[in-house]
């Protein structure tokens, strides 16, 4: 997306459900919580407030996607956000965070996940 970090997002559309990617290659310590997203101040050992936050970015992208998936009939379609973190020199406390958070090298496992994943949805 214009002048970030972070990507626009890869859609995966399985029949479990469809998934937003994105790839996210910032570094550092940061702290997801409630939506909020702060990094480490080194300096003064305090959380600040990060922009953007990847975490707002996603929940609104699956927010406009969820309004235009239900103006086409088609509500209820389960949608989730997951953001992949590329760099291994980012380190992230996460607490109650909509939006899965899956660092590089916990990305087969997560695959491994989605390809187990109960269907939910029809060829209709």
């Amino acid at each position: 997306l214009q002048g970030g970090a972070i990507q626009a997002p890869l859609t995966l559309v399985t029949l479990s459900g469809i998934t937003l990617l994105y790839l996210d290659q910032r570094r550092g310590v940061f702290r997801a919580r409630s939506g909020e997203w702060e990094q480490l101040d080194e300096r003064r050992k305090r959380y600040r407030p990060s922009q953007p936050n990847p975490l707002e970015m996603a929940m609104s992208q699956v927010a406009a996607l969820r309004a235009y998936l239900a103006e086409q009939g088609t509500a209820g379609v389960g949608i989730q956000a997951v953001i992949i973190f590329t760099d291994p020199g980012i380190h992230i406390e996460a607490e109650e965070s909509q939006v899965r958070l899956v660092y590089g090298d916990g990305f087969p496992r997560f695959a491994a996940q989605l390809a187990r994943a109960r269907p939910t949805l029809t060829g209709e």
